[in-house]
C-alpha cells in the first residue's frame, strides 16, 4: 500500500487558541507533519513556549501575541532564509482584522540573508536589537509615523545598515552613526 501523501508539509498554517487545548495539540501535529506553524493567542508565555517545543523538535514555529485588536511581530517563519520581509500594517485572524503594533526584541536576530526590511504604519514599537546581527541588511523602510528616533536607532544595533527610508510626511528623522546615507 502507498503512502497518504502530505499537504502541509511546507505550508504555513496559523493557528488560534494556540495556547492549550486542541489548538496546542493541532499545532505539534501539523509542524510534526512539516508545517511551518504560526501560534496565535492571548497568552505569550505559552504560545512562546510551544513554539520552543517545536524548535527543538526539528518543527518550524513562530508566534504571534494577539490582544484586542493588536499583535507583535515576534519573528519570521523561515528565519534563515528570509532575503526581503515586510512587517504588514494589519493581519486578518478568524476574519478579524488585527493591527500590527510592534516587533519584539531580537525578532529578526542574526537573520543572515536578510538584506531588505519594510515596517508597516501601525507599528509603535520596535524593541532592542531587534535587528542585531542581520550582516547583509542594507535597506529599511519606515512606513510608520509612530515611531521614535531612539527606539529605530536601538533595534539597529549590531547590525550592518546602510540605508534607511522614512516617509516624506514624517517630522522624525532616524539618524544613526552606522547610516552612512538617510533617503
Amino acid at each position: 500500500m502507498s503512502e497518504r501523501p502530505n499537504y502541509v508539509k511546507d505550508r504555513v498554517v496559523i493557528i488560534t487558541g494556540a495556547s492549550g487545548g486542541f489548538g496546542a495539540i493541532a499545532a505539534e501535529l501539523l509542524a510534526e507533519r512539516g508545517a511551518k506553524v504560526v501560534l496565535a493567542a492571548r497568552s505569550e508565555e505559552k504560545i512562546k513556549a510551544l513554539a520552543d517545543k517545536i524548535e527543538v523538535s526539528g518543527g518550524e514555529a513562530a508566534y504571534i501575541k494577539t490582544g484586542k485588536g493588536t499583535v507583535k511581530y515576534v519573528k519570521p517563519i523561515a528565519k534563515k532564509k528570509a532575503i526581503k520581509i515586510t512587517v504588514p500594517d494589519t493581519i486578518k485572524i478568524n476574519g478579524k482584522s488585527n493591527k500590527v503594533t510592534s516587533i519584539e526584541k531580537n525578532a529578526f536576530e542574526n537573520c543572515k540573508k536578510l538584506r531588505s526590511v519594510t515596517i508597516g504604519k501601525n507599528v509603535k514599537r520596535i524593541g532592542k536589537e531587534a535587528f542585531s546581527g542581520c550582516k547583509k541588511l542594507e535597506k529599511m523602510t519606515v512606513i510608520s509615523l509612530h515611531l521614535t528616533k531612539k527606539s529605530v536607532k536601538d533595534s539597529l544595533k549590531n547590525s550592518y545598515i546602510s540605508i534607511v527610508v522614512v516617509p516624506k510626511s514624517s517630522n522624525v528623522v532616524y539618524m544613526v552613526d552606522a547610516f552612512s546615507e538617510i533617503v
